[in-house]
């Protein structure tokens, strides 16, 4: 168990709900890229379980709330998005059969946000490094941490686009994407396939709506940025948030 109680511990989560009488919810988190939906409810059944053994121990419905976080996966491959019907439909069953008594929460976030939002960051500048391309871009490890510190799990793929916003294909070639903080290991990719970039151009970070400003990093005291919400119906186009001033950036480290 990374955090919380593992379930096996059924006794001291009893005696813990025992001191605690306001301890009235039980969360389970089974990995927020998990698409094994049989493994997924085979979790969820099993504190659905523990909840009903719970109330029968302490004699009284004192969990009254189930909160399933975690996650379901997100495709990012740019392939078909996976389906939450693939685990709501077999859910909707299991808690018809076992779960009535119980209000239940889903956190499901990263499924959710993740294909809403793009990251767009213009190419400052490109060194040539061999047969290698570092575009330089405005976008780095403290809005992508994931990408940098943890290489290995880097889900994001990328586009690039002319100053006059037409795609880029074609043309090739191995392409390192660095941030702009000051330290070596401010890289979003390395060792990828893209098309030729120039100053100027745009690369863009898709699939990113998820897990890239909510963990803001202040690391060089840069400004968190501006979120632009696009109404496809209407083709409006509103920004929902400010960026970040310079004076709340001072303020942080007050």
């Amino acid at each position: 168990s990374k955090f919380g109680e593992p379930i096996d511990n059924e006794d001291e989560i009893v005696k813990a709900a025992k001191q605690y009488p306001e301890l009235n919810t039980l969360h389970i988190h089974q990995g927020s890229q998990n698409r094994n939906v049989e493994k997924l409810l085979r979790g969820i059944e099993r504190v659905i379980d523990l909840a009903h053994a719970m109330n029968k121990a302490l004699g009284k419905n004192q969990i009254t709330t189930l909160n399933i976080g975690g996650g379901f996966a997100v495709n990012y491959s740019q392939g078909q998005p996976w389906r939450i019907e693939e685990l709501y439909k077999p859910l909707e069953r299991l808690l018809a059969e076992k779960g009535r008594d119980f209000k239940i929460i889903t956190e499901l976030g990263r499924f959710y946000h993740a294909h809403s939002g793009f990251t767009a960051s213009r190419c400052e500048y490109v060194m040539q490094r061999g047969n290698t391309q570092v575009a330089v871009l405005h976008a780095g490890a403290d809005l992508f941490l994931r990408e940098c510190y943890v290489p290995e799990a880097r889900v994001t793929t990328f586009r690039v686009f002319s100053p006059a916003f037409d795609l880029k294909n074609g043309n090739e070639v191995t392409t390192h994407l660095a941030g702009p903080l000051c330290f070596g290991g401010d890289f979003t990719a390395r060792d990828i396939s893209l098309p030729k970039i120039e100053d100027g151009d745009f690369v863009v970070f898709n699939d990113s709506g998820a897990n890239s400003l909510a963990l803001w990093s202040m690391h060089c005291s840069r400004a968190a940025p501006a979120v632009l919400l696009y109404d496809k119906h209407t083709g409006r186009i509103e920004r929902i948030k400010d960026r970040q001033k310079d004076e709340d950036v001072m303020r942080f480290w007050q």
